[in-house]
């Protein structure tokens, strides 16, 4: 929004300029552009307008979905990490009673409880 708001400071520059040296040959020469520049401005301005006026909430509403996508992402991935760990550290002490308990771990259908054990089991 903040080149909307330059170009019609810059517009309405440009117009008062327009009115201020109307007497001068350049403005009389070139009065044409001010038949663009002045819906120009009233287009801008509705513009800016609707934008301050429309909530935020919708811009909200569409990021929160990925968003919730992204940390879901990166929650399996860091349950994949610690997995790993796991077992490599089982893989290093040849402890099956480590890898049981892993197994077990992985059939927990919560979330968060999984992720949970596993990292106790980490460390």
């Amino acid at each position: 929004m903040s080149i909307q708001v330059v170009l019609l400071l810059v517009c309405c520059l440009i117009v008062a300029l327009f009115i201020v040296f109307r007497k001068t040959s350049f403005v009389k020469k070139y009065w044409q552009y001010s038949l663009i520049l002045i819906p120009a401005i009233v287009i801008l301005l509705l513009k800016i307008i609707s934008v301050l006026r429309r909530p935020n909430i919708v811009v909200e509403q569409q990021n929160s979905p990925i968003q919730d996508h992204i940390i879901e992402t990166k929650e399996k991935l860091q349950e994949v990490n610690t997995v790993v760990k796991i077992e490599a550290a089982i893989s290093k002490e040849k402890n099956d009673e480590k890898l049981l308990q892993l197994k077990e771990v992985q059939k927990i259908t919560d979330d968060r409880e999984r992720r949970k054990k596993l990292a106790q089991m980490v460390g």
